[in-house]
């Protein structure tokens, strides 16, 4: 099983606990300090097409299915399970929030793109690559890879293997189970839109040397 790392430090997390995202109350408070300091973007939020998610045991391992507000099961293909940003937000089912795939946002799910918080060469290789104007970016379920959304047409999704890792691209029909932990993409690979503010993070970035109704990325 792969050992999962602290949404804020980069630390392998050693808890048994299938929830947990921080290694200490110190990044939990640095977390949620983040997140404050860069909100999703109005973009987004503004979308009806949010939804809660949980963790459920499937066989060997944990599944992030999709969630109503009222805790009943959603779908990436079926509006009429998702609700606002706001809704979603105050909900107390699952473990997170879901953002829905469309309406002109796309995402990039880099998996294995960060090692200890500091990005991989071939992360830094792809993210220079995307052509889309970014959105917004945050780290991963997993603390070891990055949700990089952009503005995207509706199209067919892909996934290509790397040395090193995975590059998954959905605009459609996928949910993201998302942390909002920002991260700061580097400067020669960021992007802006006229609508959305810069992307910050708390992380220092010194050290860089180079089934339908769980249809979730990471």
């Amino acid at each position: 099983m792969k050992i999962r790392a602290c949404l804020s430090c980069g630390a392998s997390l050693t808890t048994r606990r299938a929830d947990a995202r921080t290694c200490s109350s110190t990044c939990r408070n640095r977390a949620a300090r983040a997140r404050r300091r860069t909100p999703v973007p109005p973009r987004m939020t503004a979308a009806r097409r949010w939804v809660r998610w949980a963790l459920r045991l499937r066989g060997a391992s944990h599944a992030k299915v999709p969630l109503t507000v009222h805790g009943g099961l959603a779908s990436s293909t079926r509006p009429a399970t998702w609700s606002s940003h706001a809704d979603v937000h105050t909900a107390s089912h699952g473990a997170g929030r879901g953002f829905v795939l469309g309406d002109g946002v796309g995402c990039y799910d880099l998996d294995d793109a960060l090692h200890r918080g500091q990005l991989t060469g071939w992360a830094r290789t792809a993210l220079a690559e995307i052509s889309e104007p970014v959105l917004y970016v945050e780290v991963s379920q997993s603390g070891r890879g990055l949700h990089v959304f952009v503005s995207a047409p509706p199209g067919r999704g892909s996934v290509r293997k790397v040395s090193g890792g995975r590059i998954e691209r959905y605009t459609t029909g996928r949910y993201i189970a998302m942390t909002g932990m920002p991260y700061t993409l580097p400067a020669e690979v960021r992007r802006a839109t006229p609508l959305d503010v810069a992307i910050a993070s708390t992380r220092q970035e010194a050290a860089w040397t180079t089934s339908p109704a769980s249809q979730s990325v990471a």
